[in-house]
């Protein structure tokens, strides 16, 4: 077949270019150094498809351009293959016949991805699917390489609608595909976050059951995979036991997925079946932390059967039966004090406090004085704790127990109680005692608040039977001070308790003097309990509330939503607050931010907590604390899904939120949006779209300016806006005088688009007088030369541009050209061109702008309905032009926020579907140039009652300025 295809091109093919090609096809056989060797077959493949899709395509080019091209892809530049190629799929675009020939958009698609530009590979294989007749396969290559791409959201937003075009047989391959390469990226913990990898992972499974191909035990045991990571307990179960009733050889995992399932329904006893006769080696990490729980959770059982037995026993005055049981307890749960009890303990809280006397004792001498590391929740406290144990001078504490705070039975619940006179403190002594010390929770509900008990327990820490000998000395004085308030109201027993808190510290040291670092054993809201560790100190952390409250819903399971994290975290502050008013010195507050970029500030820490002459003394010596990894925690709400709630933070705690050291946030926010005011609008001649959703050009505006006066936009950029200056269809000054009537006051740079400047359609551009000043030499409009369409080529408008360069009002403040601009309307091929040549001048001035430091706004009516048109890809940074203006690349803001939604949404409703932006017809946009961040960028669907001021929607966005 290669010798044929050889023949047949060195007949059709001019000479040099047919040689050029040949050397194409060799490089591709020969390249044995390619990371791609792997698939060696087909990339040679590729390489003949790419070669003979792009000489076809470009016969009629001059031949140093076939030489150009072809030695560039011989060379392995894929990005010049994927130039080439969509220049062939241009120029079928421009024939008006766009290629369907699905071969070709794959080949495309495929060079981008190994140029490394996967992002430009999925923009192709949207525009794919919109003209080729090979849906399915279209389809299903956008979804894989969405996939490549970690875009898992957008792959289930659309894994339904692209399924129902492929037949069982295909969907069965694809998303076994699919399911293969998730399973692998959350093996490589790729995937966001811990609530998408649940959601994704249920939306395969659904697809998996919905699709109606045959399940084999392969499938099976993928559903199983993806049932695990969904954490879905019944799923598990249903999955497991249909392979285990298929037989076959996998029946090691049916047994485990079942038991697993068991496990996560809170059903122990039946899981213990399932897992307890599976060789440890067979069981994967979750089958073995699985056999781990139920394992411990039979013993526990057992021991709070006990216990609970224990308690009667105590309060009916049994007091050695007691004694006896607790010592079982202990025994059966922590093997190495077998044989040992709480003898003393146990007479205490029977109110027998002669047995339990005796001196506090002393901890021979050794100064040990607590730090505490607290934060609120996500707030980067344990980034300081890691920092501060690679000192010399600290010590760790044990990092599992609880006992200070956090339960119901807590040392907080004990000097509440205390303080109150609560007939409940004795039975929360005891309770302290069960679950704290021995590690037995008899009110636990859950098995894993009865795991959770036994691991943070004391009795768990320590080391030996001598530990728990002396541990048992200070721990009886302490039960025997509370019961004595219980059954005489007064103070918490605070000389008791420091001697047994001290006493812990020297256990959990190993009876090494120096600070000991406690890690969230005091939440920062909480640091009024200093006055019960009066020689502790306190490090408190904050840090970003929004970057907190991201990292809350997505790790930590927020879901009571933004405003009951704001109220709450408004409490805690306050509390926080008053305590660091009332201790003083014993508190340090650390902000995360510049605590991990600043190594001053850590050192600063080290001096004010007395440890100067710490071993850390450089970031690149540390070892528990990594500023690297800490500093991708930074800004990490940028990402975050819903935006709205970041603001509603940032409005609430604006001085919490980070900024780079030494810099003022600028913020600079902007709208655009088609009016739809001409005259014949104005004077009634014309209803929008013909549709009786028009509610009137005198209503329309008047909920066009209160919305703008609500949103006050530094600019905003009006199209379809008639001038006539003293008439009373004079759109653009009407809007002026009426939002100045309302209280802001904004300056305009207009002019007409017809041969009068001062009467005409226009795009006035709005700015904000208060914040900012126009440089009067650099602003003006600008006409396009290029030639017109004639007159016989439907459609109009789009002959100039506004612009201005403006600088802050505010002395030290950024500068900015902003720019307001229409592009002729009607989609015609005459038209596009026309329009990409608008585009070529637009972008021209502004590579030539006099202040290239100074960054661009563009707003703009861009009349590009269809994705994939010249003047589209211009507007999208792809050029289709060979000789475009260099240096000058736009970027959407609204895709900067939402990347995959080109081709997805629409600005424009006329009337027939207001309130969606389901589509594709997204003419309104805000683009930018230079040291801009986008902040946030929405399409606003604004209406009152229903009625809308436009068939358009306003698209705004919001930059920070660098």
């Amino acid at each position: 077949m290669l010798n044929r295809l050889k023949r047949i091109l060195r007949q059709l093919l001019p000479e040099p270019v047919f040689f050029r090609l040949r050397r194409l096809y060799r490089a591709a056989v020969g390249r044995s150094n390619v990371s791609l060797n792997s698939q060696r077959g087909r990339d040679e493949r590729d390489a003949q498809s790419l070669a003979r899709y792009g000489v076809s395509h470009l016969s009629g080019t001059v031949p140093s351009q076939h030489v150009r091209d072809l030695d560039a892809i011989a060379s392995d530049d894929f990005g010049a293959a994927a130039e080439l190629l969509e220049k062939c799929l241009d120029r079928a675009n421009e024939a008006g016949e766009p290629e369907k020939n699905a071969k070709v958009w794959l080949a495309a698609a495929k060079a981008r991805r190994l140029s490394g530009d996967i992002g430009a590979g999925i923009a192709l294989l949207e525009m794919a699917f919109s003209v080729c007749d090979s849906k399915g396969l279209v389809a299903a290559r956008l979804l894989s390489y969405q996939a490549r791409a970690e875009d898992w959201l957008s792959v289930v937003d659309r894994l339904d609608d692209f399924l129902s075009i492929l037949n069982p047989d295909q969907q069965g391959v694809f998303l076994r595909k699919l399911s293969d390469r998730f399973l692998r990226a959350f093996r490589r913990k790729n995937v966001a976050n811990e609530v998408a990898r649940r959601q994704i992972a249920g939306v395969l499974i659904e697809a998996f059951n919905g699709c109606g191909h045959d399940t084999d035990s392969d499938d099976l045991v993928r559903l199983i995979a993806l049932a695990e990571y969904k954490e879905d307990g019944a799923a598990l179960v249903e999955f497991g036991r249909s392979l285990e009733a298929a037989g076959g050889h996998y029946m090691v995992e049916a047994r485990q997925a079942v038991g697993v399932g068991l496990y996560w329904q809170g059903k122990q006893k039946a899981a213990a079946e399932y897992l307890l006769g599976i060789p440890s080696s067979s069981l994967s990490q979750t089958g073995k932390r699985a056999r781990k729980f139920v394992k411990q959770h039979a013993r526990l059982t057992e021991a709070a059967d006990k216990v609970e037995q224990a308690v009667k026993t105590l309060r009916a005055g049994r007091l050695e039966d007691s004694k006896s049981l607790i010592s079982e307890v202990i025994g059966s749960i922590h093997a190495r004090l077998e044989g040992e009890g709480l003898p003393r303990t146990i007479s205490a809280l029977a109110g027998k406090a002669g047995d339990a006397g005796g001196s506090l004792g002393s901890d021979q001498g050794l100064e040990r004085v607590p730090v505490f590391c607290a934060g609120f929740r996500w707030s980067g406290g344990s980034a300081v704790y890691d920092y501060l144990c690679d000192l010399k001078q600290t010590r760790e504490f044990w990092k599992k127990p609880r006992f200070v705070q956090g339960t119901a039975c807590s040392i907080d619940q004990i000097i509440r109680a205390s303080q109150e006179g609560s007939d409940e403190l004795s039975e929360l002594v005891e309770a302290f005692v069960l679950r704290h010390v021995i590690g037995v929770d008899p009110a636990a509900r859950k098995p894993r608040d009865q795991v959770e008990a036994y691991q943070r327990s004391l009795l768990a820490q320590i080391k030996d039977k001598g530990a728990l000998a002396s541990l048992e000395h200070h721990l009886s004085v302490f039960v025997a001070a509370v019961k004595k308030r219980a059954m005489s109201p007064g103070a918490f027993p605070q000389a008791a308790f420091e001697a047994l808190f001290q006493h812990l510290l020297d256990l959990g040291t190993d009876g090494e003097a120096g600070a000991v670092l406690l890690d969230s054993m005091i939440r920062a809201s909480d640091a009024e309990l200093l006055e019960y560790f009066p020689h502790a100190r306190l490090v408190a952390v904050t840090r970003d509330p929004r970057d907190m409250y991201a990292t809350h819903v997505e790790r930590g399971g927020w879901r009571r939503g933004v405003d009951d994290y704001i109220s709450r975290l408004k409490a805690d502050l306050n509390r926080f607050d008053a305590a660091r008013e009332r201790f003083g010195d014993q508190i340090e507050l650390v902000r995360f931010e510049q605590f991990v970029k600043s190594e001053p500030t850590r050192k600063a820490l080290i001096q004010r907590l007395a440890l100067a002459d710490g071993k850390a003394t450089a970031g690149e010596t540390l070892k528990s604390f990594r500023p690297e990894e800490s500093l991708q925690n930074i800004g990490i709400h940028g990402r975050f899904s819903d935006q709205a709630a970041i603001r509603k933070i940032e409005k609430a705690f604006p001085e919490l939120c980070h900024l780079p050291e030494g810099v003022k946030e600028r913020t600079v926010s902007v709208c655009t949006f088609s009016a739809m005011a001409t005259k014949r609008q104005q004077d009634g001649d014309m209803v929008l779209c013909g549709s009786p959703g028009d509610p009137g050009w005198k209503k329309r505006r008047e909920i066009t300016a209160r919305f703008l006066a609500a949103k006050a936009y530094d600019f905003f950029g009006l199209q379809h806006c008639y001038l006539d200056p003293g008439k009373p269809t004079d759109a653009a000054g009407w809007f002026e005088r009426r939002l100045r009537e309302k209280g802001v006051d904004y300056g305009v740079i207009n002019r007409a688009h017809g041969k009068r400047p001062d009467r005409g359609d226009s795009t006035p551009l709005f700015y904000r007088k208060d914040r900012w000043r126009l440089d009067e030499s650099d602003s003006g409009s600008v006409a396009y030369r290029c030639p017109a369409p004639d007159r016989s080529e439907p459609g109009g408008g789009g002959t100039l541009f506004i612009y201005g360069l403006f600088h802050e009002v505010e002395p030290g403040g950024e500068s900015v050209y902003v720019y307001n601009f229409r592009l002729r309307d009607q989609h015609t091929k005459r038209n596009d061109e026309y329009r990409a040549e608008c585009l070529r001048e637009l972008f021209a001035h502004i590579a030539d702008r006099q202040h290239p430091e100074a960054p661009v706004i563009l707003l703009g009516d861009t009349n590009c309905k269809k994705p994939g048109s010249k003047a589209d890809k211009l507007l999208l940074g792809r050029s289709p032009f060979s000789d475009d203006v260099d240096g000058v690349r736009p970027k959407d803001a609204y895709l900067a926020v939402h990347p995959n939604a080109h081709g997805k949404v629409t600005t424009q409703h006329n009337f027939k579907q207001a309130g969606s932006i389901e589509g594709s017809e997204r003419n309104d946009r805000v683009l930018f140039f230079g040291e801009l961040e986008v902040m946030n960028s929405e399409i606003l669907t604004v209406n009152e009652n229903g009625q809308y001021p436009s068939y358009h929607y306003p698209v705004e966005a919001v930059f920070r300025l660098s």
